[in-house]
């Protein structure tokens, strides 16, 4: 039966209904009439000549004569009707061609309805991902106004992550959201240079989901996190545990499969003007359990990557700070123990 079309008035899905079930009811008798006529031609007419030769000298010549001709003719209509009936000929077919193509019209309509239905959904979440991000910056630089401008100095690594913390959160409080993705198992990392060991040591993270967290450190190009620091450059991998692309990163192991596999990455670059040039302060990675997970269609660049930028610049400014405060003097203290892996 047809599916009413919104756009078309009752009267029109009425008509059309109407005539669908005509059409199918017309088909339907042809298909018996056929199947009847082909079973009459092929064997109740040969059986009925064989009883009529049978029992010809019990009839009259003129009596045979009648039946036999007749017994010809409808055996002769029918084997006419049945391939005359057959396609291209006999309209009816063309009839049966025009209900395919309307089932055929009916799928294709639902289909794109489901389309419509998915992009909608689409559009909403991006409308309530650019919402949530909008309002998580806010949040972000208010915390940041608020770390930067008292005298308070962190004097530990405790107190340093605990600032630091307080400014990241709202930009990793709903990572699925604020990244548009249904992935089911999302990782934020920020990682700081330490130069004394020269290695990215973790100083902020969170996830979504059970992922097992492996404290690892990383030194210059070694793995994702050390190739985003020694390159510079925000970089995108959409499965890092694809055979092409693993042998690129170190210290990959088996485990890693269930939750690493897109992976995106910036570093996060000092403000001071001087230092253009110099090394990174640190990378921030953020990683998927699904493949393709930060693809983006929407614009002309990338925006989870400026969703990265924009936080990898509040940690960057919050450091740009404690360094510039403290002189320079014992930082590094401040962002590593010995030992800190």
């Amino acid at each position: 039966m047809t599916t009413p079309n919104k756009n078309l008035s009752a009267d029109v899905h009425n008509a059309i209904n109407e005539a669908e079930k005509s059409a199918r009811k017309i088909l339907h008798v042809n298909h018996w009439v056929q199947n009847g006529l082909t079973v009459y031609a092929s064997i109740i007419a040969p059986l009925m000549f064989s009883v009529i030769f049978t029992y010809k000298s019990n009839m009259g010549d003129e009596l045979y004569g009648w039946l036999v001709t007749l017994l010809a003719l409808t055996t002769l209509a029918s084997v006419y009707y049945t391939i005359t009936t057959k396609p291209p000929s006999n309209p009816l077919f063309l009839l049966q061609d025009m209900l395919k193509q309307v089932v055929k019209a009916h799928e294709v309509k639902d289909k794109i309805a489901k389309q419509n239905i998915e992009m909608r959904e689409s559009l909403e979440f991006l409308d309530s991902s650019i919402e949530a991000t909008t309002l998580a910056l806010t949040y972000s630089l208010a915390e940041l106004r608020a770390a930067i401008g008292g005298n308070a100095i962190p004097s530990s690594q405790e107190e340093y992550k605990a600032g630091l913390k307080k400014i990241l959160t709202p930009l990793s409080k709903n990572l699925p959201l604020l990244y548009g993705t249904n992935a089911s198992k999302l990782m934020l990392t920020l990682y700081f240079w330490d130069k004394k060991s020269e290695r990215l040591y973790i100083s902020f993270r969170r996830k979504v989901g059970s992922i097992h967290e492996q404290n690892r450190s990383w030194g210059r190009r070694e793995g994702f996190a050390g190739q985003v620091f020694s390159t510079g450059n925000f970089i995108i991998e959409n499965d890092i545990n694809n055979a092409n692309t693993r042998p690129s990163f170190s210290q990959l192991v088996d485990a890693d499969n269930e939750y690493y596999h897109s992976v995106i990455g910036v570093p996060v670059l000092s403000t001071n003007d001087y230092m253009d040039g110099a090394d990174p302060l640190g990378v921030l990675v953020l990683t998927s359990n699904e493949p393709n997970t930060f693809n983006d269609a929407v614009g002309n660049e990338n925006r989870h990557e400026s969703l990265l930028v924009a936080t990898a610049r509040l940690a960057s400014i919050y450091v740009d700070f404690l360094d510039t405060k403290m002189q320079n003097s014992s930082i590094d203290t401040v962002f590593f123990k010995e030992g800190d892996v």
